[in-house]
């Protein structure tokens, strides 16, 4: 039965440095922390949860809330989330969903308290900041919020740059010609997709293009609201869409083929979310991606800070990275025109 000091050895470090990557505890360099977890992987070392729970009072459970309905974006970072802390960190994931409102979403983070977990993700759309702020300040765990930002508790909130990613995708359309742009966006209560159109407004109006409202569309982020969206914009003339979820974009991408369009030739589309299925549409879609392994690093790296006392921790803000495929065409400045 490999043991702490069988870990040790491997590692050259000694037990309590094992222990302290184990419990995520202390200060501990990150060469060091990957040298003990490569070594616990390849010794195949299993620690006993209950006997660690009953020594060091900590239970080794990562809460993670989030809600039924977030699509793609939710599966992609409930993977990356579980490897990470299954993986990297030895402790386990418990699964709460808010179930679509304030009510539920604070109901859930309130069963996870209640089964010791060391600390609390949120990926919430509805709690508001007073009730996110009262959370952080009457409970000693850390509690985390992805892809949230609150000004009153910046050290809790480990964000998106969605602004930037929304500016990113629009400014590559308009780099490439692109002048009638139309754009599909999260409604209430996805403030990502709020914020993602303020970074499409924010391009437009640099290069003094002015928006036409009957090229935009909001929604949620599902493929019936793309394939809505294009059926909107279809009477206008457009050369270019930038869609701010994969699951709109799905929806777009089927009702610009299904009215006669082809993707790039007559319409360009950019898509903000880098899911598998854009590798497989028909032509593969050009997307910002959203680094979610650096996300979920960067808020279990703000736990343990968090748990060590660190009072100073301003907001992150993690910035998305163009994935260029076939789905964005380059056209002149001229062919921009009705």
């Amino acid at each position: 039965m490999v043991t702490i000091k069988d870990v040790a050895q491997m590692a050259n470090v000694t037990p309590s440095t094992v222990s302290r990557v184990i419990n995520n505890t202390g200060r501990i360099s990150d060469g060091t922390r990957l040298r003990v977890q490569q070594a616990i992987r390849e010794s195949g070392y299993r620690f006993n949860r209950s006997a660690r729970a009953l020594v060091t009072k900590s239970s080794g459970i990562i809460g993670f809330v989030t809600n039924p309905d977030d699509g793609f974006f939710y599966a992609n970072l409930l993977q990356v989330l579980s490897q990470c802390v299954l993986s990297q960190n030895q402790q386990r994931l418990m699964l709460e969903f808010g179930h679509g409102n304030e009510a539920g979403e604070l109901e859930a983070v309130n069963r996870l308290l209640s089964e010791s977990c060391e600390a609390v993700f949120v990926y919430s759309r509805h709690i508001s900041e007073s009730s996110a702020k009262q959370l952080v300040e009457t409970n000693n765990i850390p509690i985390i919020f992805l892809n949230r930002y609150f000004s009153s508790i910046r050290a809790n909130c480990v964000s998106v740059d969605n602004i930037a990613c929304g500016y990113l995708a629009t400014s590559l359309l308009i780099n490439k010609g692109h002048r009638n742009i139309a754009c599909i966006y999260g409604c209430s209560p996805y403030t990502s997709g709020i914020e993602r159109w303020e970074g499409y407004r924010l391009a437009m109006a640099e290069y003094a293009i002015p928006i036409n409202d009957q090229l935009t569309f909001s929604g949620l982020y599902e493929p019936q609201v793309g394939w809505d969206a294009v059926h909107q914009f279809q009477p206008h003339y457009f050369t270019a869409i930038f869609s701010c979820s994969s699951g709109q974009s799905m929806g777009a991408i089927n009702a610009l083929h299904q009215l006669g369009y082809r993707v790039p030739d007559d319409v360009s589309l950019i898509s903000i979310d880098n899911h598998v299925l854009n590798d497989y549409v028909r032509p593969t879609l050009t997307a910002i991606e959203i680094p979610l392994a650096k996300l979920v690093t960067t808020a279990l790296d703000r736990i343990r800070l968090l748990k060590e006392g660190v009072k100073t921790l301003g907001l992150t803000r993690i910035t998305g990275e163009l994935v260029e495929r076939e789905s964005v065409r380059e056209i002149g400045w001229e062919a921009d025109r009705e």
